[in-house]
């Protein structure tokens, strides 16, 4: 079990981890259990694209994350954090 967690503050416990985040800016929009997650990137992308944002919807990105606490708070607790540890560790 890993903790979605600042360093005073436990938000949030997943088994698998995994966040949406905008690949233009590196802003995560969330992290947290994996499928959640998942279904909430989906919902984020059919709205903008209703709404007449493909743009934005595009620029979503899901992943999974390893489960490593480390990363995690990383990921949660420094902006941008994401959008370089995804560069250089998913896209080829």
């Amino acid at each position: 079990m890993l903790n979605i967690q600042d360093n005073r503050t436990i938000y949030n416990q997943v088994d698998s981890p995994a966040a949406v985040f905008d690949a233009d800016t590196g802003t995560l929009y969330k992290i947290g259990e994996s499928v959640d997650i998942f279904n909430y990137y989906e919902e984020t992308q059919q709205l903008y694209r209703s709404k007449g944002f493909p743009d934005m919807a595009d620029a979503l990105i899901f992943v999974d994350l390893p489960k490593d606490q480390d990363l995690v708070d990383k990921v949660f607790q420094c902006s941008g954090f994401i959008k370089t540890w995804y560069s250089q560790n998913i896209t080829p």
